[in-house]
Formats: C-alpha cells, structure tokens, sequence
C-alpha cells in the first residue's frame, strides 16, 4: 500500500529520528510509522505492524542496561500542517526494566500540563507533602509537573544530552554536532508554528527593530499559501510542522 503525504512526512520524521539516534548513543535503533484508518499516523521505536513502541537500548558507561521508548500520533491540522496530537519519550533502566521519568505532550489536555513530566522516585520530604495533600505515599510518578508548554517544551535530543552530560550515557564520536543540528531543526519548526498562530507579536518585535513589515494582499495570499506549500513538499519537508 502507497504511503499518504502525512505517511511520507511521517517516514522522513521517523528516519531523521533514526538517524540522530544511531548517529549519538544507539546501534540499529528503528523508528517504525503506521497510518490508521482514521487519517491519524503513529509512530515509535521498536513499532512494527500491529504492535506497540517497544524500549531500544542506549550505549551506558557503566553496562547498566538504559532504555529509550519514543511513541505519538500525528495528524493533519486545518492548514494542512502535519502536527504532533501526543507524543511520549520515556527512559528505563535495569533488568527486567523500571520506568525513571517520561517526557509526555497531549494536545489541550484536560485538568494537566499539555507537557509534562512524570519522575519515579521516593523520598520522606516527597512523601510527607503527597501525604498532607491528600495523596498516598510514594505517587511523586502522579504528578505532572509542568515542561515549557505546547511551543517550549523540553525535545528529545535535550534529553538524550542532559543523560550524556551526567555519564550515564556513552555517546559516538561527533554526537554533538548531531544533537545541535537535529534540535535547531526542531526549535525552528516550532518558531514557524508560533509565527503562523500569532503573526501580530511577530511583526511588533520585527518593527521594534527596524525591520519594514506590509500586510499581505489577500488577493495573493492564497497562491503565495500554494507555492509555498509546493516549494515544501519539493524540497522534503522534514518532521512534524509544530507540536
């Protein structure tokens, strides 16, 4: 079966992923996509056809076994902008596994952070404070504690850096540069969706420094809108559009 535009875009994601992953602390890593029947596009490490994300090792420097399981969906948004609807990337350690924390993002989450992260530890003061609120003892993993938001939020390349920056994690030669790239690639799809969603700060802040800004001619709008889209499809667009 032919993949859809959204399952091509997917599959450039998914190999761009690949790509930094094996390229910094991983060997033979696969980020597999899937497209459902609802027009909704899954992707995951590990994913095969009728199968769920599955944990891929990282290289540690102390051999204890450190796992990485990446997962989401995508979908097409109003403007046609492949989008990111919830996305997960949890690391584990030991043999058999346990989780430590996991970075989720869920588009207009209801009573949460859309992003967020959840840590599994214990301590007394931990306890002592979910104990007087109400919760029970141990549920530090329960709370969700805020990550820079839909636009800011906290990218995957961040956490593989902050696990080679502790010595948890053994990285290649060269990873980061690899890092650098994948993430500035990453911030500026973000900046681009921020830009779109709110023009008006765009063009303040543009102004305040001395840049001339003119509001389109909307009777051109909609073939700039078309070549624009034409000239992205031409040049690969890489990655989900905004999260």
């Amino acid at each position: 079966m032919s993949r859809s535009e959204p399952g091509k875009i997917a599959e450039r994601f998914a190999r761009d992923l690949i790509t930094m992953l094996n390229r910094t602390v991983c060997d033979r890593a696969f980020v597999g996509v899937l497209e459902r029947p609802d027009g909704m596009v899954v992707f995951g490490t590990g994913l095969r056809r009728g199968q769920r994300a599955e944990p891929i090792p990282m290289k540690t420097r102390g051999g204890v076994p450190c796992w990485l399981t990446v997962s989401g969906q995508l979908f097409l948004d109003g403007d046609n902008y492949l989008t990111v609807k919830k996305s997960t990337f949890l690391v584990s350690a030991g043999k058999p596994a346990v989780e430590l924390f996991h970075y989720d993002y869920e588009r207009d989450k209801i009573g949460y952070p859309d992003a967020h992260l959840q840590i599994f530890a214990h301590g007394e003061a931990w306890d002592e404070l979910l104990l007087a609120s109400g919760r029970s003892e141990g549920s530090v993993s329960k709370l969700h504690l805020p990550v820079g938001g839909r636009r800011y939020q906290v990218a995957l390349e961040d956490i593989v850096e902050a696990l080679i920056a502790e010595g948890i994690l053994e990285p290649q030669a060269g990873w980061k540069a690899v890092l650098e790239r994948s993430r500035d690639e990453f911030r500026r799809r973000q900046l681009a969706a921020a830009v779109r969603r709110d023009p008006s700060t765009a063009v303040a802040e543009l102004q305040t420094r001395g840049y001339t800004v003119a509001a389109p001619d909307q009777a051109l709008v909609s073939n700039v809108v078309q070549f624009s889209k034409s000239r992205l499809r031409r040049l690969g667009r890489r990655g989900p559009r905004e999260r």
